[in-house]
C-alpha cells in the first residue's frame, strides 16, 4: 500500500494512466481490487477514491482463483479504462520499477547558493542549507544507527 502524502486525486490530476489490479484475497469476497498508477510506486485501495477506505467504491474480483481474478482485471482494463492487456502489464511493471527507484535518494548541490537538494524516488524534494546538509551527513546511520545514536528523521515535502 502507498503510505505517502500523495493521493489518488493528485495522480489523476497529473493525468497518470492507471489500472485496477488484483489485491489480497478475502474468503467469501474474492480478491480486492487495487489501483496501480503508471510510474508511481505501490498501490491504493479502491476506497481511497472516496477517502473512505471501506466505503464504496470498494470492489472485488469475485473468485478464489488468482488467474481468473487476473483475467477479470485485464478485461476491466480493456472495457472500462480502454487499456490493453499489454499496457496493463506495462503500467504494473512501471509501478514496480518506481518502487525500486523510491528506495534511492539523489543528492544535488546548487553551485550558486550552496544549498543541497535531496530528491527521493517519489519525486519529492527537500532543500537544505549547506550547514544543515553537512550535519545530516555526519549523522548518517551506520548499521541503522546515526553517529549520535539515533536514526536521523527527514520528512520530504511534495514538490
Amino acid at each position: 500500500m502507498n503510505h505517502k502524502d500523495i493521493t489518488v486525486g493528485d495522480l489523476l490530476d497529473e493525468g497518470r494512466r492507471f489500472v485496477f489490479h488484483v489485491g489480497e484475497y478475502q474468503e467469501g469476497d474474492g480478491f480486492r481490487a487495487t489501483i496501480v498508477f503508471e510510474d508511481f510506486p505501490g498501490f491504493f485501495l479502491t476506497g481511497e477514491l472516496s477517502n473512505r477506505m471501506d466505503a464504496t467504491p470498494v470492489f472485488w474480483w469475485p473468485t478464489s482463483d488468482p488467474d481468473e481474478a487476473q483475467e477479470m482485471a485485464y478485461r476491466h482494463s480493456e472495457t472500462i479504462l480502454g487499456v490493453s492487456r499489454k499496457d496493463h502489464m506495462l503500467i504494473i511493471m512501471s509501478s514496480m520499477g518506481a518502487q525500486n527507484r523510491a528506495r534511492r535518494v539523489q543528492v544535488k548541490r546548487d553551485p550558486d547558493s550552496g544549498n543541497v537538494m535531496l530528491r527521493n524516488g517519489y519525486g519529492q524534494e527537500l532543500g537544505l542549507e549547506e550547514e544543515d546538509a553537512v550535519a545530516l551527513y555526519q549523522d548518517l546511520p551506520v548499521n541503522g544507527i546515526g553517529v549520535s545514536g539515533v536514526l536521523p528523521k527527514v520528512r520530504f515535502a511534495s514538490r
